[in-house]
């Protein structure tokens, strides 16, 4: 995804991908579904959870050729989902 056409800075990207609403699936008996959304879909569907937020930002920053990846782990809610990224910013 060519950001840089759309967005001025990574700076942009990370403000525009916080606008998303944050929605987690749930299911009846079930804590969590664990769907992993194409960014597409998750720009369809105009909302998700810290996973689609953190993979739709890592490929935004990447398209700013910045050194950007996708971490998973725990928070005190459970998993969770994160973008690191490497060296200065290309703000």
């Amino acid at each position: 995804m060519m950001a840089d056409r759309l967005l001025e800075s990574p700076l942009h990207a990370a403000r525009f991908v916080s606008l998303l609403p944050f929605e987690r699936l749930e299911a009846p008996g079930v804590d969590k579904v664990e769907v992993w959304h194409s960014m597409q879909s998750f720009l369809a569907r105009g909302c998700g959870d810290s996973e689609d937020h953190a993979v739709l930002l890592c490929n935004l920053l990447l398209g700013f050729a910045m050194e950007a990846y996708v971490c998973v782990g725990i928070n005190s809610e459970g998993a969770h989902a994160w973008v690191i990224t490497r060296g200065p910013p290309n703000a």
